[in-house]
């Protein structure tokens, strides 16, 4: 069993949501908040002993899998962002104990509720979690790709 998160899909919906509703806030704190939640999550995991590890998905850009090295935890990642790695050959550096600023994360809770459901322990009750934004958005990526493959597995098989 693995417990997920979704880092780079929360980033894409918390980037398309500040643009579509002009919300002032600082790109450094935004490009920390799919991270941050992740990051949030793995201590909490760890220090309370769930017996599993956490699989990383929704990679955006590298960050979302450098942010996480030495974690005892597996990152997905797409072919582009592979390709990226390599060709940047970043330095490998444990960064699974890093901190996000608290300045950031101040200004993701003032200026995004839905920052706050994912960021507070209670602040997503389970019966909510199916429409909370950043996993409607994952599942509706999701099952467009597998649509996708689906029709051209029909189509190869004819």
């Amino acid at each position: 069993m693995y417990i997920t998160h979704i880092t780079g899909i929360m980033d894409d919906y918390f980037t398309d949501l500040v643009k579509k509703e002009k919300i002032a806030i600082s790109d450094k704190a935004l490009a920390m908040a799919g991270t941050a939640v992740g990051l949030k999550q793995y201590r909490l995991f760890k220090e309370r002993g769930v017996p599993c590890p956490m699989l990383g998905g929704g990679v955006r850009r590298t960050s979302h899998f450098t942010n996480f090295i030495g974690g005892d935890m597996h990152v997905t990642i797409n072919w582009p962002t592979a390709v990226e790695l390599i060709e940047k050959n970043p330095t490998v550096e444990n960064a699974i104990d890093q901190t996000v600023p608290q300045d950031s994360i101040d200004e993701l809770l003032e200026k995004l509720p839905n920052f706050r459901r994912a960021w507070e322990e209670d602040g997503l009750p389970v019966s909510e979690f199916a429409q909370y934004g950043p996993v409607m958005l994952f599942r509706t990526q999701f099952m467009n790709g597998w649509s996708r493959l689906y029709d051209e597995a029909r189509l190869l098989a004819k």
